[in-house]
Parts: structure tokens; sequence; C-alpha cells
């Protein structure tokens, strides 16, 4: 998610940097970067939640390409707490929102429903 910029082109206007060319992948890994950075959601999750009908929390670790495992690992908790966490009747209290959103690596925010 934070890998660098490769490929980019910078071109110059009267000996100094004026532009920047990059992979449209690029461009769009850095518009959801800076997105997440701001709280919005990613378009992806936004459409498993939204139009698939799926918990946020779910669609957040499947657009990670995060398994159950993983993210219990991460929390110190069993999968099936994991899998308890993104059951769509359960409410996350702020404490649990904040340390779902660390193994998720997004905000607190980005998992307010």
């Amino acid at each position: 998610m934070n890998a660098p910029i490769s490929n980019a082109v910078v071109l110059e206007k009267d000996g100094h940097p004026a532009f920047v060319v990059l992979p449209f992948e690029e461009y769009r890994r850095l518009v959801e970067r800076e997105m997440a950075a701001e709280g919005c959601l990613p378009h992806e999750v936004v459409g498993k939640h939204v139009l698939e009908n799926k918990p946020l929390v779910l669609a957040w670790r499947e657009y990670l390409g995060l398994s159950v495992e993983e993210v219990a690992k991460r929390l110190n908790v069993t999968p099936a707490t994991v899998s308890d966490l993104e059951s769509s009747d359960r409410r996350l209290t702020p404490a649990r929102r904040k340390k779902l959103a660390a193994a998720l690596g997004i905000r607190p925010e980005q998992l307010s429903g």
C-alpha cells in the first residue's frame, strides 16, 4: 500500500521541474493513499459495503487482501473473533474500532458506517 513511486518522468520548464508523468496505476494508488489519509473510503470498499451489502470491516479486509487469520494475528485474537467483528449485527466500541483500524492500517473513522 505504501510502495515507492517508480517509472515517474519529470518534465522541466526553464530548467526547473514542472510536471511529473507516471503510470496511471501509480497515480491511482497515490490518490487512494491521499484519500485514506483524509479518512475517505476507496471506491472498492464502498462498492463491497453498499452494492454487495458486506459489513464495512469485511469490505476493508478483502480490499486490503488480508485473511481472517492475518487480522486475528495482528489483533492477538482468534479468527472466530475477527469473524464476529465482521458480522453486520455487531457494533464496534470506540476502543475496538481504534484497535481494528490500527491492525488494518487505516483510520478509525474509516470503520464508521
